[in-house]
């Protein structure tokens, strides 16, 4: 049972190789720059399930500190604005690094796409129409290229645009609360 396991994880461990071979240098870029919006939306997502409500308490009683601590209003309003652009820095950590290799992804496919057509090209000018493997081998790689590049694309797009929407779901709620400590004041 176990050497047919580990023959079936060689034989596709093998295959997932010769592909990503296939696709060249741009494929292999491709898969390392998804692989990072994937941990970088998944820490993210850890973020706001797990410790917003515990950066929300922190915010909240640091500024009730500060109102029996401070005693000028001025700089009570410079201290919550501190703590609220240091809430913001948390809260908007690495979206735009993952919206921008998201945004990055597709162009790296397009350029996959360039680099297979100029090998596709090479080889028609080498050999003319008689070496059909070469040619194909260009081909495949535009193609295989393009493919990654849009299908690691489409969920990147997805979960960039749900935790900006997170992102401003939470400072709008951190405003009104603040907003709402000032009126009470």
């Amino acid at each position: 049972m176990l050497d047919q396991l580990s023959l079936l994880l060689s034989s596709h461990s093998q295959q997932l190789s010769g592909f990503l071979n296939q696709g060249g240098l741009v494929l292999w870029l491709i898969v390392l720059l998804s692989t990072l919006v994937w941990l970088l939306s998944l820490e993210r997502y850890h973020f706001f399930f797990f410790r917003l409500q515990q950066e929300n308490r922190y915010c909240l009683n640091q500024i009730k500190h500060s109102e029996v601590s401070v005693s000028r209003k001025l700089e009570l309003q410079y201290h919550k604005q501190a703590l609220f652009d240091a809430y913001q820095i948390k809260i908007q950590r690495y979206l735009i690094v993952i919206h921008a290799l998201t945004n990055c992804l597709p162009l790296l496919g397009l350029l996959g796409t360039v680099s297979g057509m100029i090998i596709t090209f090479e080889v028609l000018a080498e050999f003319g129409n008689s070496n059909s493997r070469a040619l194909s081998s260009g081909i495949s790689q535009a193609l295989i290229t393009t493919m990654a590049g849009l299908l690691t694309a489409l969920p990147g797009l997805y979960f960039s645009s749900n935790l900006e929407n997170k992102a401003r779901n939470a400072l709008t709620q951190m405003q009104s609360k603040l907003a709402l400590t000032e009126v009470s004041r």
